[in-house]
């Protein structure tokens, strides 16, 4: 397998509509020894068919049921000073 077989497929098994996932491949690639020019060459094969509005629109309703079920600020602290 040669390296731009390599980062296609590691780029597809990294999940990559997660846009961190993708950043992190990135750099995990590198670090692997994969040429910079391979490695965008691979990502921009990899995600030439990927909705960008669609993943956006799934980070974003994520990231809503998060702060959803996260408790809310304590305000008690500020009454301290």
């Amino acid at each position: 397998m040669n390296d731009a077989q390599f980062a296609r497929s590691f780029i597809r098994n990294t999940s990559y509509c997660d846009l961190s996932a993708s950043s992190s491949s990135v750099g995990k690639l590198l670090l692997l020894g994969v040429p910079r020019p391979v490695v965008d060459h691979a990502i921009s094969e990899t995600l030439a068919d990927v909705d960008m509005v669609d993943v956006a629109r799934q980070a974003a309703i994520a990231y809503q049921r998060r702060l959803q079920h996260s408790p809310a600020p304590d305000d008690s602290a500020k009454d301290t000073e």
